[in-house]
């Protein structure tokens, strides 16, 4: 058995939290659970691609990845095993929806560099923020009714109308399925002080406050909260007690998406080189945030001699007897991302 090989079989007998037996005499790892057998299919079909490209062991990924493999959504998990590309795979275990179509038309877009594939960032982690104006999702006075102490109360964070939870009449311009999102939380009158904790729907509760109360009160506090993709409902509110609650949404996390080069053109002004002269030309700075890509060099008469052209710069010789003018643009670029 090689190192590699070595390496694997350790990283899967390593998956702690997830049953599994090993086969008398084979030392063959057999996963007993749902659970451990698509999170085993994941280890096996990944890390061999995880060590060539990132160099990290077999047994070190896969213990990273223990903490996912056991809080995934069980349907997320089994719908990532699936899954032909990394990229996928991963957004996927997260409870995000990102197709291997999408991946190989990005790296197609990219010519396959590895380089230029990896500087998009992680499509599970590197998530991209947008603001929104505050609009409220929720307001448990209006519609739904109050929450009850001790229990759990699911809603949503994106719908073409919010009303129904008591919001505004519009969709708020959330799209479907964020990661994250950016809320304001108020428990307004509450039967008694305690607690309230806002997590991603179909999960398990974590031994955490979102926001604190006293009783009778109106108690406010901004928090970052992550989604549960792809289910029916997005986050779920407990509360220690009964308690009114309205949220107002500011801003949402998605992954982060392949966008095309912004450009643009800036024109130099025009220089006169004089009979026999030998001179420079400069092109323009960009604005503010664009990279020059490339200079255009622009004689204004077939009798110029371009001696050559350096960054920022054309170099002309006027062989002719009168004056003659030339200019140099620049091609500025940026990448607007998402």
């Amino acid at each position: 058995m090689n190192r590699y090989t070595l390496g694997l079989s350790i990283a899967l007998i390593a998956l702690s939290g997830i049953s599994q037996k090993v086969i008398a005499g084979e030392g063959r790892y057999v996963p007993k659970t749902e659970r451990g057998r698509a999170a085993a299919h994941i280890v096996k079909k990944w890390a061999g691609y995880v060590h060539t490209v990132y160099g990290t062991s077999p047994q070190r990924w896969a213990s990273s990845m223990q903490g996912t493999f056991a809080e995934s959504d069980i349907a997320n998990l089994q719908a990532a095993a699936s899954k032909q590309t990394y990229e996928a795979m991963l957004a996927t275990l997260l409870g995000q929806r990102l197709d291997d179509e999408q991946v190989i038309d990005n790296m197609a877009k990219s010519n396959g560099s590895l380089a230029a594939i990896k500087s998009l960032g992680s499509s599970a982690e590197d998530l991209v923020y947008t603001m929104v104006t505050p609009c409220r999702i929720l307001d448990t006075r209006n519609a739904v009714g109050r929450i009850t102490g001790g229990l759990v109360r699911d809603f949503a964070v994106h719908t073409a109308n919010f009303s129904g939870q008591g919001g505004n009449s519009s969709d708020c311009g959330i799209p479907s399925d964020p990661s994250a999102v950016a809320i304001n939380v108020v428990a307004v009158t509450p039967d008694q002080g305690g607690f309230m904790t806002i997590y991603p729907s179909g999960t398990a509760r974590p031994n955490a406050a979102s926001l604190n109360y006293t009783a009778g009160g109106i108690i406010a506090n901004a928090i970052i909260a992550k989604t549960t993709v792809g289910q029916p409902a997005d986050l779920s509110i407990y509360s220690q007690y009964g308690t009114d609650v309205v949220i107002d949404i500011v801003g949402y996390f998605m992954a982060p998406e392949a966008t095309p080069l912004s450009c643009t053109t800036v024109d130099g002004t025009s220089t006169s080189l004089t009979a026999g002269a030998v001179n420079n030309v400069f092109a323009p700075s960009c604005p503010s945030g664009y990279t020059r890509t490339e200079v255009q060099c622009r004689p204004g008469s077939f009798e110029l001699v371009q001696v050559g052209s350096w960054d920022g710069h054309c170099n002309y010789k006027n062989p002719s007897g009168v004056a003659l003018s030339a200019s140099a643009a620049s091609r500025c670029c940026r990448v607007p991302g998402r």
